[in-house]
């Protein structure tokens, strides 16, 4: 399942209630998301065996106490904030192909750089990075999905 929402902020939540469900499943699921010159691929959450979406957030929380409330500000749907979000086209594109990408190297058997990890593309040089991500001691999401075995297609 690819978490691909209009709002590119939300490839940042992690918590939200559709990847604890997708989670508790044992459901292999993507995040992805442009949020005005940033693309986001990953983490490819594979249950019970790599680091989640919760993971990313509260290690982004452990390195900048000010992170939950920038999230909220991200994802505050208040009065001020815009009905369609800045969104680069060509990073939205070269997001859609690179998700599609990992996507298919999971599904083949091969880890792509998303498991454990997220990479980031920018508008402002082209450069697609990596960045490592390991689990989260308050997480919990390694523990044994319900689900038996390791699931090989994504929904």
């Amino acid at each position: 399942m690819v978490l691909a929402p209009r709002d590119g902020s939300a490839a940042y939540t992690g918590a939200a209630v559709d990847a604890q469900e997708l989670m508790r499943a044992g459901i292999p699921h993507l995040y992805t998301g442009v949020l005005e010159h940033l693309g986001v691929v990953g983490p490819l959450v594979v249950p019970g065996a790599s680091a989640c979406g919760s993971c990313a957030t509260l290690a982004r929380r452990d390195e900048d106490e000010a992170w939950p409330r920038l999230l909220a500000q991200l994802i505050d749907e208040g009065p001020g904030r815009a009905r369609l979000p800045a969104c680069d086209g060509a990073v939205a594109a070269a997001v859609a192909g690179l998700a599609a990408l990992h996507v298919q190297l999971y599904l083949d058997g091969a880890p792509p750089p998303s498991v454990d990890g997220w990479c980031e593309l920018s508008a402002a040089d082209g450069m697609v990075r990596r960045l490592r991500l390991r689990s989260h001691p308050d997480c919990g999401c390694l523990w044994q999905s319900s689900a038996p075995g390791r699931a090989g297609t994504m929904a």
